[in-house]
C-alpha cells in the first residue's frame, strides 16, 4: 500500500497545509481518506489527479474532513471523468450530501459519469480483491454538547464518527481520524504497521505506551496545530520508549 498526505492541518486554516486529506493506493485502487476544505487545490500541488480518485471515505461530517467534496466532484467534472465515482460516508449525511451537490449546480445526470453515495453505520465493511476496509465508528462526536443539543431540537444527525482500518496482502494501516480519546484507539491499532493518528483530541503521553502494548511498527501523526512543539512531543514518545515516529506534511509519501 501506498500513502500520501494531501492535507494534513488541525480543524483551524493553515499557510502550511489543507485539512484533512489522504490517498491511499491498494492493488492499483485509489482511496480518497477524507476530504476536508482545500483538498482539489492541494491535491494538483501534490500532483495528484482527481480523476485517478476511485473511492472517497469520509470519516465523519465535520467540515475540515468533508466540505472540500463538491469541490472536488466539481474539479473531476471540468476535467472530464468518465468512470465511476464511490463515496463512502456515515449514513446521517447521505441525504443532506446529495441535497449539498444539487444546491451547488452539480446535477447527477450532467456530470458525465456516475456517482454512487454508499451509507456507512457501525461495523459496515468493503471487500474489494484482497484490500478489506472496516469502518470503526469511535466517540469524536459524542460529546454532551452534541448530545443535549440534537435530543433538545430532534435534530437528525446521530453523532457518527468513524476511523477506518485497512488490510491488503498482510499489511495494515489503520486511519484514526478524529477521535474521542485513545480508549478509540485500543481495539483496532493491534499489529498495525502503520497508524495515521490524530492529534489534537486524544492524550499524546498515552498513545506511545498503547503503540508498544498493541506492536504498532510505525506511527504518523498529524491533524495538528502550526504552532504545536514538534521536538517536544517526539521527546515524549522517546521517553515513553517510541521512536518510529513521523510528522505529517503536505505531498509526505509512505509505503505501508
Amino acid at each position: 500500500m501506498h500513502l500520501t498526505v494531501i492535507g494534513c492541518s488541525s480543524g483551524a486554516p493553515s499557510v502550511k497545509s489543507s485539512t484533512s486529506s489522504y490517498l491511499l493506493e491498494a492493488d492499483g485502487v485509489r482511496y480518497l481518506l477524507d476530504c476536508g476544505d482545500g483538498t482539489a487545490v492541494a491535491s494538483k500541488r501534490v500532483g495528484i489527479d482527481p480523476n485517478t480518485i476511485d473511492n472517497i471515505l469520509l470519516s465523519h461530517m465535520h467540515s475540515d474532513h468533508s466540505m472540500g467534496l463538491p469541490f472536488l466532484v466539481q474539479t473531476m467534472y471540468l476535467f472530464k471523468r468518465t468512470k465511476p465515482l464511490k463515496i463512502y460516508l456515515p449514513r446521517e449525511a447521505e441525504d443532506g450530501f446529495k441535497r449539498l451537490f444539487y444546491m451547488t449546480y452539480l446535477f447527477f445526470e450532467k456530470l458525465g459519469f456516475e456517482i454512487t453515495f454508499v451509507g456507512v453505520g457501525k461495523g459496515f465493511a468493503i471487500q474489494e480483491g484482497n484490500t478489506q476496509i472496516e469502518f470503526h465508528m469511535n466517540t469524536h462526536l459524542k460529546v454532551d454538547i452534541n448530545k443535549n443539543y440534537i435530543m433538545h431540537r430532534t435534530i437528525p444527525n446521530r453523532m457518527q464518527s468513524f476511523s477506518i482500518i485497512i488490510t491488503n496482502n498482510n499489511r495494515k494501516f489503520v486511519y484514526s481520524a478524529d477521535i474521542g480519546s485513545t480508549d478509540d484507539l485500543e481495539p483496532i491499532i493491534e499489529n498495525a504497521d502503520l497508524l495515521l493518528s490524530e492529534g489534537m483530541h486524544l492524550e499524546l503521553e498515552q498513545l506511545p505506551r498503547l503503540a508498544i502494548e498493541k506492536k504498532v511498527k510505525k506511527i504518523i501523526l498529524t491533524h495538528l496545530q502550526d504552532d504545536m512543539d514538534t521536538d517536544s512531543i517526539r521527546m515524549t514518545f522517546e521517553k515513553n520508549g517510541f521512536s518510529n515516529l513521523q510528522f505529517a506534511k503536505e505531498g509526505l509519501q509512505i509505503e505501508i
